[in-house]
């Protein structure tokens, strides 16, 4: 698979992406990753299918139990019936400058 590079491109793996392409996700994720103007038509095409998603970011120090929180959280939500989608950014890291 290659790095889709236009509105169709992107749009064609965004539809394998939602029929669970794990590989998709993945050229999805790269291209969020990225940035520029690629990621930003993605932001555009996906946008929509946000529906009534919430964002919760959770930030601070170092073992201070962010990933516990989480996980617990996550947990909490997929009992009650929820989707959840967890996507990890550490910006800081000092071998990559940034992983997502």
């Amino acid at each position: 698979m290659t790095r889709p590079t236009s509105a169709d491109d992107l749009t064609a793996v965004l539809a394998r992406a939602q029929a669970g392409e794990r590989r998709a996700t993945g050229r999805l994720l790269s291209v969020v990753e990225r940035g520029g103007q690629t990621a930003d038509e993605l932001a555009s095409l996906t946008h929509p299918l946000g529906g009534r998603a919430h964002i919760v970011g959770v930030t601070g120090a170092p073992g201070a139990g962010k990933s516990t929180l989480t996980g617990a959280l996550a947990a909490a939500l997929a009992t009650a019936g929820r989707s959840v989608a967890i996507v990890a950014i550490d910006p800081s890291s000092p071998v990559t400058g940034g992983a997502i």
